[in-house]
């Protein structure tokens, strides 16, 4: 973590530019701050990707009515 400090995540950020900003460094995880620059959390790239999975299945069933 402490070898990308030139990049950090934000909580407005969409899915899209936080899975390119962990495709350009190449980390696991990146640090998320606020707007001092503090930081508020840390998210993986696992745990965005399984999220992002789930959710885009939860829509697909809900556009297909499938139940679950």
């Amino acid at each position: 973590l402490a070898l990308y400090t030139d990049t950090a995540l934000t909580a407005d950020q969409s899915i899209k530019e936080v899975m390119r900003a962990f495709d350009h460094t190449q980390a696991d995880e990146l640090a998320v701050i606020d707007a001092n620059r503090e930081v508020i959390g840390i998210l993986s790239e696992a745990y965005a990707t399984r999220r992002y999975a789930e959710e885009l299945d939860k829509a697909r069933r809900e556009l297909t009515g499938e139940a679950g």
